[in-house]
């Protein structure tokens, strides 16, 4: 969808003495909303059709927010591994997330909050069990920078020029086994992708035993790399075949 609109509808709306870090827009109660957040970590929250009025002023935050998402009647500040969730209605915090890994950009689609990094992952959270992540791998799988979620399709950019989509599901669950590794994934080519070919994890050498956990297997002394290669595939494809069985 292209718009377009008259130079004569230009107009400046807001005047603040500091640099913008981003803006963003709601409809609510009837008012076209302008959120307007600083370098500095102000947020004002402006009436677009009187000239950015100033409706409500939020005090600067002990960690400055370094990305700002609308969803609902709602607004998702991030920070340092902190994300806030502010009401607009009454310009009050409802609730603040710790995530674990940094992040590079976030959006927020129904119950989820999804994050991507510089590694490549985008992690998906669960609001009501912020503990519960799936990972997927985005754009080009390294070097995220932008995510953007519609819907149950997310899409992902990276600094590289590349942009690739996946279909959101949060049900399948397929969880890394090598080693002390816990991260869970969606889709069961990503965890092929993280075992096998990311440099997350190595393979193991002959005569070593097994890293799948619960697995007790020796590699033999005349096993080449192929052969160990396929001997974990098999896990991760045995982990999907048990997943569709079951579900």
């Amino acid at each position: 969808m292209v718009l377009t609109c008259d130079q004569k509808e230009q107009k400046e709306l807001v005047n603040i003495p500091e640099p913008i870090r981003c803006i963003d827009s709601t409809y609510q109660g009837g008012l076209n909303l302008l959120l307007v957040l600083s370098t500095k970590g102000h947020l004002s929250i402006r009436d677009a059709d009187r000239n950015g009025l100033l409706i409500r002023y939020v005090k600067p935050f002990s960690h400055v927010p370094l990305f700002m998402t609308i969803n609902n009647d709602y607004v998702y500040l991030s920070s340092a591994g902190f994300l806030s969730v502010l009401d607009i209605s009454t310009g009050k915090f409802v609730k603040k997330y710790e995530l674990a890994a940094a992040y590079t950009s976030l959006t927020v689609h129904k119950n989820h909050i999804f994050t991507t990094s510089f590694s490549g992952f985008v992690r998906c959270y669960s609001k009501s069990q912020i503990q519960n992540v799936r990972a997927y791998y985005g754009a080009g799988k390294k070097a995220l920078t932008c995510i953007h979620a519609r819907d149950d399709w997310v899409f992902t950019g990276n600094r590289f020029g590349k942009i690739s989509v996946f279909k959101f599901d949060p049900e399948p669950a397929f969880p890394c086994q090598f080693g002390k590794c816990e991260i869970v994934f969606s889709l069961v080519e990503d965890l092929l992708y993280h075992v096998l070919e990311s440099e997350n994890h190595n393979l193991p050498r002959a005569g070593s035993i097994c890293p799948w956990r619960k697995c007790r297997v020796k590699f033999q002394m005349n096993w080449n790399k192929e052969a160990v290669y396929n001997h974990i595939q098999a896990h991760i494809i045995s982990s999907e075949s048990l997943y569709n069985s079951t579900s």
